[in-house]
């Protein structure tokens, strides 16, 4: 599922792997930002967890991977949506910033 995607399609007391597809960019560039969504007993409260904005920083990117994994979904009283690398071409270039920038 990447795209339309809505909290309330997914099913409660799970765990989702998604991505969001963005295009449009100047030179055809297109980003694919996968995401987890877990989806505890409810839906709502919702909290945003991000990491990788600086493509140099790879502590966070780490963390919220082994979060992603280890959070029981079933334990939860709401949703967690984890972006592990916000900021994708930095990443994968090692560089602080966006190097299309």
């Amino acid at each position: 599922m990447s795209e339309g995607w809505e909290l309330g399609q997914l099913e409660l007391r799970s765990r989702n792997l998604l991505e969001l597809e963005l295009r449009g960019f100047r030179g055809g560039i297109q980003l694919k930002i996968p995401f987890h969504v877990l989806l505890g007993k409810t839906r709502r409260p919702c909290v945003l967890l991000t990491a990788g904005v600086h493509g140099d920083e790879y502590e966070g990117v780490a963390a919220l991977h082994e979060a992603a994994k280890e959070i029981n979904p079933g334990a939860l009283n709401g949703a967690i949506v984890i972006v592990p690398v916000a900021n994708p071409q930095a990443f994968y270039a090692g560089t602080r910033r966006n190097p299309v920038d």
